[in-house]
């Protein structure tokens, strides 16, 4: 009986120390999230995986592609990965950029650069057939008789038309935000000139322009757009909001619609408000 107790006991003890043991290493590692990233705050479990990643890419010497629309802190990642490096004592170098390259671009000017693709420049030469000389007695031609030129008669003069103005297009009125040259599936950042917010000018995969200010109306956190769900979403509490329903909620925490700002495309091909 007293044997049989103590197995139990033992199996007991080794149950508490294997859930201490991971009790620990999830602490240790919510630790080192915390106290690695200081420039970073979030509380979304989706971040918390990037986190993640910026760990295991950082202690090798890969090169990283950080891709994201304009305003989702691709420089903060850049950043913390730099920090926990083996880099982490020499300088970091920021690179500005306006408005960013493409990542269609990119690759395009890669395959350009790389040995072995020529540039035609010109056309090449077309070869002309010559007839083959034909065998045997050959007839001179014979020259045609001039015929006599028809006499000429004056024509009249006709009267010079004075030159006509060319109309002038109609100006466009308000603040120029964006041109119907965005890419669609695409948004551009720009400043609304009613309240000096932040704003977003969204072209939408039906060809549509559509606008709005970024900040979430949640706590404020200047939301994105995903051209991969084709919504806006907040990197900070994963609140989605659908531009093509006049930004409403799409999932929570935000209770209400992001505000829209009101746009016009204009003929000449710009996009104004105000």
């Amino acid at each position: 009986m007293a044997h049989g107790e103590l197995k139990e006991r033992l199996k007991e003890i080794e149950s508490l120390k294997n859930q201490l043991q991971a009790e620990n290493k999830y602490l240790q590692e919510e630790i080192r999230l915390n106290h690695n990233f200081d420039e970073i705050v979030s509380k979304s479990k989706r971040f918390h995986k990037v986190l993640q990643q910026i760990e295991q890419v950082a202690s090798t010497d890969a090169t990283v592609l950080i891709m994201g629309e304009s305003g989702t802190g691709k420089e903060l990642i850049a950043r913390a990965i730099h920090n926990i490096s083996l880099r982490s004592r020499k300088h970091f170098a920021r690179v500005m950029s306006d408005g960013g390259i493409s990542f269609a671009r990119f690759i395009q000017s890669m395959k350009q650069t790389q040995p072995g693709n020529t540039v035609l420049t010109a056309a090449s030469p077309t070869h002309v057939a010559k007839p083959a000389p034909t065998h045997g007695t050959q007839r001179k031609p014979v020259a045609p008789r001039a015929q006599p030129s028809p006499a000429k008669t004056a024509q009249p003069t006709p009267k010079t038309q004075p030159p006509q103005p060319t109309p002038t297009p109609p100006a466009h009125t308000g603040t120029v935000i964006g041109s119907t040259k965005l890419p669609i599936n695409s948004s551009k950042d720009f400043i609304n000139p009613a309240d000096g917010n932040n704003s977003l000018l969204i072209h939408l995969p039906n060809g549509n322009f559509v606008a709005c200010e970024r900040a979430c109306t949640h706590e404020g956190v200047p939301v994105y757009y995903d051209n991969g769900s084709q919504q806006l979403v907040c990197p900070a509490h994963d609140a989605i909001f659908d531009p093509a329903n006049n930004f409403s909620v799409v999932q929570g925490p935000a209770q209400t619609p992001l505000p829209g700002v009101s746009i016009r495309v204009n003929a000449d091909g710009t996009i104004t408000t105000g």
